[in-house]
């Protein structure tokens, strides 16, 4: 079709139609964009629950007090492991 060099106008229909989407610059890559903007809030409907748990978590990990305690203490753990001489941390790893 795109080597087709004769009058448009003897083309039918869908052949006119054809020759003048070959003409569009990128037109595979415009058409997949227009389907997967078609198909996007569907996409987004199905995860929409999943993506609100997440966001809740993210929040109750944020605000939680006794989260970032916990994490202080794994902190300075490390730390504290870091500092000692290296017979004592083979001891403390194999504890661990």
């Amino acid at each position: 079709m795109k080597a087709y060099d004769g009058e448009f106008e003897k083309l039918a229909s869908a052949e006119q139609f054809f020759k003048l989407v070959l003409g569009v610059n990128a037109y595979r890559l415009r058409a997949e964009v227009m389907f997967l903007k078609e198909d996007f809030g569907t996409a987004i409907a199905a995860i929409d629950k999943n993506l609100n748990t997440i966001m809740s978590a993210a929040e109750d990990f944020l605000t939680n007090s006794s989260f970032h305690s916990f994490l202080a203490f794994v902190l300075s753990t490390g730390n504290f492991l870091n500092t000692v001489n290296f017979s004592f941390m083979g001891k403390a790893l194999i504890l661990f």
